[in-house]
């Protein structure tokens, strides 16, 4: 593969998950509303991950998944796919095998890829509250209490709503 092969093979992925990101954006594509790992009230998608594990004469396999939020897909992907590069290709039908199972992982992560990570929906749910949070701020509430309502209601970390109310207080 050559230099051109590799650029042309980023431009597909990022297309692809840019792509997948404006259809569910426009709610052409739906998302779970939980990760079954996590619990998370996150959009989620059913991912499957196989783990091969090869030996001379045979291999063996095992397969996890479900509906999973971008962060638990990625991991279980780590996971999964670390496995199968350093034990996979240890047999004569695994060698092949692996190969089948790492473009399975590999596509799986792309795909969990697509879901907007915790970052893009604890803004979107803090964005949701705005006029209440501007409210809160308005009555002089204090600070602590703010950042305590506002993450008991959006279910965002401490972090992420003080930097929103930072770029909120600035505008």
């Amino acid at each position: 593969m050559h230099g051109r092969d590799f650029i042309a093979l980023a431009v597909i992925v990022i297309a692809t998950i840019v792509g997948v990101r404006f259809a569910r954006l426009k709610g052409w594509l739906k998302s779970a509303p939980r990760c079954q790992a996590c619990g998370r009230s996150e959009p989620s998608t059913t991912l499957r991950f196989f783990k091969n594990t090869g030996m001379i004469i045979m291999f063996s396999w095992e397969t996890q998944g479900g509906t999973l939020c971008r962060s638990c897909g990625l991991d279980l992907f780590l996971r999964m796919t670390g496995h199968t590069v350093v034990f996979g290709w240890w047999g004569m039908i695994s060698f092949f095998v692996n190969w089948a199972f790492l473009a399975n992982n590999l596509g799986n992560a792309v795909w969990a890829l697509t879901l907007p990570g915790q970052a893009a929906v604890a803004t979107g749910a803090l964005d949701g509250h705005r006029e209440y949070a501007l409210n809160l701020i308005a009555a002089k509430k204090d600070h602590a209490d703010i950042v305590y309502v506002l993450r008991q209601q959006t279910g965002a970390s401490a972090e992420a709503i003080e930097a929103w109310l930072k770029t909120l207080r600035r505008q």
